[in-house]
């Protein structure tokens, strides 16, 4: 007997652990899905680039065509005009030759330069119309020889100074010192434009910058991806004028923007990305009203001040991947000529403004996911007709998709997951034509999927995760489970045979659809029970008990006095009298209902 019941309790531990593993089976199995979902989102992403280089790579090509064949032509050109300027200069020294050889035979003869002699020469070697060409340069040459015999002997070498200057202009164009570090004097040279030190690896500080105070024609400095580390210096508000570029990203500089930054009024292009900068960004920041592209991603920026909005010029706006907490400033509307925004992977709060989303200039990027974002997705999001690729996903957004993203004809790439929007997908967004990629999943939506998703070209499709129902389509990207996902919705049903879906039957629809016949029919009848139930308890209170007498809602005191009170069980009736019950019998006996053979049941019954 022992034996059974240890050979039961060792069965009941299998069947656990047998459960147990189909539990981690089936997890796998959604991890692998998943997995497969972020292959099949990397593999479209490699086969657009793999696209796009040979995109590029064919207009190189014909650039290069086009280029060779103009070089070719000009090359025609140019041996053309060579071979006659060779002729022309042949031609020409030849008749130099001769009137020099002619100069000196008409002094020997004691012809001079003021004798018709001296002055025509026979044009046995030249045709007539170079004659006046061949006259300019053989007077030209004269005048050369004459100089040079004037200067000779005031001839003499470059001083000290000179000698340094060339020195200097070497340095600058080497720009780095014997130890691996940036020349600290590049600022000797004032007249340079343009101080580049990209891809060096420079082991430095920034001190190097200060000397550049002293460069009053500076135009652009680059000194991005290095190992330059420190603080921005203050000196960098003294630097010209007419600098228009600044580009110190993928360093080690840490600290905050000054903002004397504001007295480079000039600037056009600031970069400072993939740095350690942190705190709030200067609000003077928001003076330099010509920048046009701004890149401040992959910093630990806490804040953005609203005098962001006072850059109407700015084309490009990166904030990525800081540690930007509060709401997203509204004065950013003011931007109205903005191509991309990337306000991602932030610690971003509060509603979507939907002054941003009236930015129509809009249409490389906007990148708004992985923030703590609330509200709804707003209506105005109709108005990015021109935008390519919209990011709000890892949001708290919630209620419906607005039916105006019907609008954004232009949208190609569209991340909505991992939010908790609701609904159906609306039918307003098969005017999306140009999708390639669209991710609804991790969201509540439920209702069928929509027919004209088989119709798009799109290269990833992500449906996972939602409370989607009905029959899974078979045409377009749904043949391709690569691309596509709907793991997560358990009453999804068909499909091609690789997703491993129930299969589909009219019959089961029918059933389903009996079914919400039926919920529908037991909501009415449990509704109108209770309709019942509270028209049965207000009849109950029409009728009003005392100690000793029933009225009834039909009856009066003057029906009572005249006999008019029906049959009355005082068994039934709840004493509400302190008297004694002796009392209440003899005061019973004094009442005689006319109508002994109704009772209380009779009289309910009939009201």
């Amino acid at each position: 007997m022992d034996r059974i019941v240890d050979l039961r309790h060792k069965v009941t531990e299998l069947n656990n652990v047998c459960k147990n593993i189909s539990v981690e089976r089936g997890r796998a199995k959604a991890s692998i899905e998943i997995t497969n979902v972020d292959n099949a989102r990397l593999f479209g992403q490699l086969s657009r680039a793999e696209q796009e280089k040979d995109a590029l790579k064919a207009e190189l090509e014909a650039e290069k065509k086009a280029m060779q064949d103009a070089v070719d032509e000009a090359n025609n050109l140019g041996f053309k005009e060579a071979e006659g300027n060779y002729i022309k200069q042949v031609e020409t020294t030849k008749y130099i030759y001769f009137k020099s050889g002619w100069k000196s035979a008409c002094e020997k003869l004691g012809q001079g330069f003021e004798t018709e002699v001296f002055t025509s020469p026979p044009p046995a070697f030249l045709s007539v119309y170079l004659i006046p060409y061949a006259n300019e340069v053989f007077n030209s040459l004269q005048e050369e020889a004459e100089e040079e015999a004037e200067d000779k002997a005031g001839q003499r070498e470059p001083g000290d100074k000179e000698k340094a200057a060339m020195v200097d202009l070497e340095a600058v164009t080497e720009g780095t010192g014997d130890d691996g570090t940036v020349r600290k004097d590049l600022g000797k040279l004032p007249g340079h434009r343009e101080i580049s030190l990209s891809k060096n690896w420079f082991q430095d500080d920034l001190t190097f910058i200060s000397p550049l105070t002293n460069c009053t024609n500076l135009h652009n400095i680059d000194a991005a991806i290095n190992l330059l580390r420190g603080s921005l210096p203050d000196s960098i508000a003294n630097l010209s004028t007419y600098l228009y570029g600044i580009d110190l990203e993928e360093n080690q500089i840490h600290g905050s923007i000054c903002s004397s930054i504001r007295n480079l009024v000039n600037l056009s292009s600031l970069s400072v990305a993939w740095n350690y900068l942190i705190g709030p960004i200067s609000s003077s920041i928001g003076r330099l009203h010509k920048l046009q592209a701004l890149g401040l991603h992959q910093n630990k920026f806490t804040q953005l001040p609203s005098s962001l909005g006072n850059l109407t010029s700015l084309i490009i706006l990166y904030l990525r991947q800081n540690s930007i907490h509060g709401n997203i400033p509204t004065s950013l509307g003011n931007c109205h000529r903005l191509l991309e925004l990337d306000l991602s992977q932030d610690n971003l709060n509060g509603p979507i403004p939907p002054e941003i989303m009236k930015l129509s200039t809009l249409s490389e990027l906007l990148w708004l996911g992985q923030n703590a974002l609330s509200g709804s997705l707003p209506l105005e999001i109709g108005s990015l007709k021109n935008l390519g690729n919209l990011d709000v996903s890892h949001k708290r957004l919630l209620g419906s998709i607005p039916n105006t993203l019907g609008s954004c004809l232009s949208l190609e790439w569209f991340e909505l997951e991992n939010n908790s929007f609701e609904r159906e997908i609306p039918q307003s967004l098969r005017t999306l034509r140009g999708l390639r990629v669209l991710d609804l999943s991790h969201n509540n939506l439920s209702g069928l999927i929509p027919s004209y998703l088989g119709e798009f070209q799109l290269d990833i499709l992500n449906l996972s995760f939602n409370r989607l129902h009905g029959q899974v389509l078979i045409q377009g990207v749904f043949q391709n489970t690569n691309a596509i996902s709907v793991v997560g919705n358990n009453d999804l049903c068909g499909g091609i045979a690789k997703l491993d879906l129930s299969p589909y039957s009219s019959s089961k629809s029918s059933k389903n659809k009996l079914s919400h016949k039926l919920k529908m029919i037991l909501v009415v009848v449990v509704a109108l029970v209770i309709c019942a139930t509270l028209l049965w308890d207000l009849i109950n209170k029409k009728v009003i008990r005392s100690s000793d007498v029933v009225f009834l809602d039909d009856q009066t005191i003057e029906d009572f006095s005249k006999g008019n009170q029906p049959e009355q069980k005082t068994s039934d009736l709840i004493d509400m009298d302190p008297s004694p019950s002796s009392l209440v019998d003899d005061e019973m006996e004094d009442v005689q209902p006319p109508h002994k053979d109704v009772d209380d049941d009779a009289a309910l019954n009939e009201i």
